[in-house]
């Protein structure tokens, strides 16, 4: 069995060694056909759900859920092969939930199923992504490291990824928990700032939100790389934590940028032009900013409202380096920052276009 695997003698030691761990020869030729044997140490850990997969979607069809070729088309959105009519491909309880939405139909139809699976399906990717490139980056050198060569540390590898694993489905769940009650709390915000015309809403405060992200950041990942990328995120958290001080405070971080609230917008200006200063000559993208100020519903560390919407939306009109603000911001700092008018720009939820400003830069001291 062993020969039939792999025949050079590093092979036959990591096969070995593979079997000791109760790897199972199939797991072994998967992983030796995408160029690594080492990598049948994950297929073992992926294996016992592979082979609870054994419901068809001709099989979902036939017990009343949603029908056959509506399921090749949800997969398919979600950025994955679609299955054929009689292969064992959902787990029992994945198979519930299409049960469950055949039942729902006219409150959730097919069309809104397939564009939740295409917005799903992508940033699910990026998240396989990001965790796989983290274990290999961090997880198994370190191994490695410690146990002198690739294969001795086969065994702690397969420890670590079979503890890791089960954890990422519970997190996951767990976050888009907490994500979807922040909609709903945005949303019912929103709602509620127009019926109350202009009348401040428990919780209200005035206060200046800044939105900073570094510019083009999924396109450097994809060309400098992953490691690359995560040392672009770290430097940035330290530059932003740096400059926002004791005027300001980080409110969350958003993947490659940070949401951070003051209570003066020349504090807010200030700590986005010394964000984009630290990253204008570090090796890797810089950093754009965008600033809005106004009556926001602090809820839950959070803040709501349409001050922050505005504030997010209009970021993409800043380039590198650049700091873009609305005329309201530009006008209350002019005394201590110069502004150039950019027009306007609609956002959702708002009936005129709001008008914009880039940052030129400090105004020098009298």
């Amino acid at each position: 069995m062993v020969r039939q695997i792999g025949g050079e003698p590093g092979e036959l030691e990591t096969v070995a060694l593979l079997l000791e761990l109760g790897v199972a020869p199939e797991a072994m030729r998967r992983a030796r056909e995408r160029g690594r044997l080492e990598d049948a140490i994950f297929d073992a850990v992926l294996d016992p759900d592979r082979q609870r997969r054994t419901v068809s979607p001709r099989e979902i069809e036939a017990r009343g859920g949603t029908p056959a070729a509506e399921l090749a088309v949800v997969i398919q959105a979600a950025g994955l092969p679609a299955p054929e009519l009689d292969e064992p491909y959902f787990t029992e309880e994945e198979a519930q939930i299409f049960f469950e939405l055949a039942r729902l139909r006219e409150v959730w139809p097919p069309e809104l199923a397939l564009q939740i699976s295409r917005v799903a399906g992508r940033a699910l990717a990026r998240i396989a992504q990001a965790q796989v490139q983290a274990f290999r980056l961090y997880v198994e050198p370190r191994l490695r490291e410690q146990a002198g060569d690739s294969v001795a540390a086969l065994p702690e590898v397969h420890w670590a990824f079979e503890r890791l694993l089960p954890l990422a489905a519970p997190y996951l769940v767990s976050v888009h928990r907490r994500l979807f009650e922040r909609e709903l709390t945005e949303v019912a915000i929103r709602e509620a700032e127009v019926r109350a015309g202009g009348e401040l809403l428990p919780g209200a405060a005035r206060v200046a939100i800044l939105f900073c992200d570094l510019k083009d950041f999924t396109a450097y990942a994809d060309t400098a790389g992953e490691e690359a990328a995560i040392r672009a995120i770290e430097h940035l958290a330290q530059v932003v934590t740096q400059e926002c001080g004791s005027t300001g405070r980080v409110v969350k971080g958003l993947g490659d940028g940070y949401m951070l609230a003051f209570p003066d917008a020349d504090d807010a200006v200030r700590t986005g032009l010394g964000v984009i200063e630290h990253r204008r000559d570090e090796v890797g993208p810089g950093v754009h900013a965008s600033l809005h100020q106004g009556v926001a519903v602090a809820h839950d560390g959070d803040y709501f409202g349409t001050v922050v919407n505005v504030a997010a939306r209009i970021l993409d009109v800043a380039r590198r380096d650049e700091l873009v603000a609305t005329s309201a911001v530009a006008e209350a700092t002019s005394s201590a920052f110069a502004w150039k008018p950019v027009g306007g720009r609609f956002v959702r939820g708002l009936g005129e276009p709001v008008q914009l400003c880039r940052l030129v830069g400090r105004r020098p001291v009298a």
